[in-house]
C-alpha cells in the first residue's frame, strides 16, 4: 500500500495563484500534468518533480509513470478566490495632489463628477411641465 497507493485517491484542490507540492511515488519514472485541452506538461525527472501551478481553472490529471507503476490523481484547480469574494467594507485612499501635475492626474480619477443632481433637475421640469399644460387644458 505504501509503494503504490490506491487508485480511489480523492482529487487534490489547488487554490488559485497557489501550487501543488508533489509527493512521487517511490517507483515512479516520470511525472506529468494533462490539462483540459489535452497539453501535458512534465514535472519530473529531474526530481524531486517541479510544484504544479495550475494557468486556468480546470480538472487536470496527475500522471506518475514507472516499470510497474501507473498513477493518475485528480487534481481541481478552483477558479474561486476568497479574497475576490470578500465583501467587507474597506478604507479608500485618495491621493492628494500636492502639484499642478497631480492636480491632471487627480482630475482624471473616475466618479469625480455627479450628474445626478441635474437629472433629478430635469425630471422635475418635465413633471411640472406636464402639470402645468394639463392644468392649463381645463
Amino acid at each position: 500500500g505504501w509503494l503504490a497507493p490506491s487508485a480511489d485517491v480523492e482529487p487534490a484542490a489547488v487554490p488559485p495563484g497557489n501550487s501543488l507540492v508533489i509527493e512521487p511515488a517511490p517507483l515512479a519514472e516520470r511525472t506529468w500534468v494533462v490539462g483540459p485541452a489535452g497539453t501535458e506538461t512534465d514535472l519530473a525527472p529531474p526530481w524531486p518533480p517541479h510544484p504544479f501551478r495550475p494557468p486556468a481553472p480546470g480538472l487536470y490529471r496527475l500522471i506518475q509513470d514507472g516499470a510497474d507503476l501507473r498513477q493518475e490523481q485528480l487534481v481541481i484547480a478552483e477558479g474561486y478566490a476568497p479574497t475576490e469574494a470578500d465583501l467587507s467594507p474597506r478604507a479608500v485612499t485618495i491621493p492628494l495632489a500636492s502639484g499642478p501635475s497631480d492636480i491632471a492626474s487627480a482630475s482624471a480619477i473616475p466618479g469625480g463628477l455627479a450628474f445626478w443632481p441635474w437629472l433629478v433637475l430635469l425630471a422635475l421640469l418635465v413633471t411640472f411641465g406636464e402639470w402645468w399644460v394639463d392644468a392649463r387644458g381645463r
